[in-house]
C-alpha cells in the first residue's frame, strides 16, 4: 500500500512540475505573446520599436529577452503609420512603438523621487488626483487633456502656489 501511495505522490508531483514548468515558459515568453497580439490586431508590425523602462532595446536584446506577464505593470502602444511617430524613432516607428514598464522599475520610481520638485495639481474629470494614478491611467480612456499655466486660470481651482493644472477628461464610459 505504501508503495502505491508513494508512487502517486511522485507521479503527482510530476504532474504539477511539468504543469508550472509550462506556466512559467508561457509567463515568460509573454512579451513575444503580446507583440504577436498586436501585429493580430493591426496595431503594430512584427518589428516595433520597443522601450522597456525608458530605454530602446535593440533587436538583439529584444531577441534574448523574456518578460513574465506578472512583471509587466503598464504598456502603451503607438500603432504603426500613425502621424509623427517616424519622426520621433525613426524609420523603425512606422512599424509601430511599444512602451513597457515593469515592477522593477516602478518600485524605483515612486512619486516622492520621481516628482519631488514638481508642483502640480492633477485634476480628472475635475476630481483632484495623485500623480501615480495619473501615470497609470490608460491612454486609450483619456478623451483630453488641458493644461493650465497662467495664475489667472491656476486661482480659480485653488489658492495654493503651484506651477500649474492638468485637467484630465476621460472618455465617457459605454462609447
Amino acid at each position: 500500500m505504501k508503495k502505491i501511495v508513494s508512487s502517486l505522490l511522485i507521479i503527482f508531483s510530476l504532474g504539477l512540475y511539468a504543469q508550472e514548468s509550462s506556466e512559467k515558459q508561457q509567463q515568460e515568453n509573454y512579451l513575444d505573446e503580446l507583440i504577436a497580439d498586436l501585429v493580430k490586431k493591426n496595431e503594430i508590425t512584427g518589428h516595433p520599436v520597443v522601450i522597456l523602462n525608458e530605454k530602446l532595446l535593440t533587436s538583439e536584446v529584444l531577441d534574448t529577452l523574456s518578460i513574465s506577464r506578472f512583471e509587466i505593470t503598464s504598456y502603451a502602444v503607438l500603432k504603426k503609420n500613425q502621424e509623427d511617430v517616424e519622426d520621433k524613432f525613426g524609420k523603425q516607428g512606422s512599424n509601430g512603438v511599444l512602451i513597457i514598464k515593469t515592477k522593477s522599475y516602478q518600485d524605483t520610481v515612486n512619486d516622492k523621487d520621481y516628482l519631488a520638485n514638481e508642483n502640480i495639481l492633477y485634476l480628472i474629470d475635475g476630481e483632484t488626483a495623485h500623480s501615480s494614478k495619473v501615470r497609470n491611467l490608460d491612454p486609450d480612456k483619456i478623451a483630453k487633456i488641458h493644461v493650465l499655466k497662467d495664475q489667472d486660470s491656476i486661482s480659480k481651482y485653488t489658492n495654493k502656489d503651484i506651477e500649474g493644472i492638468v485637467k484630465i477628461q476621460l472618455k465617457a464610459s459605454g462609447i
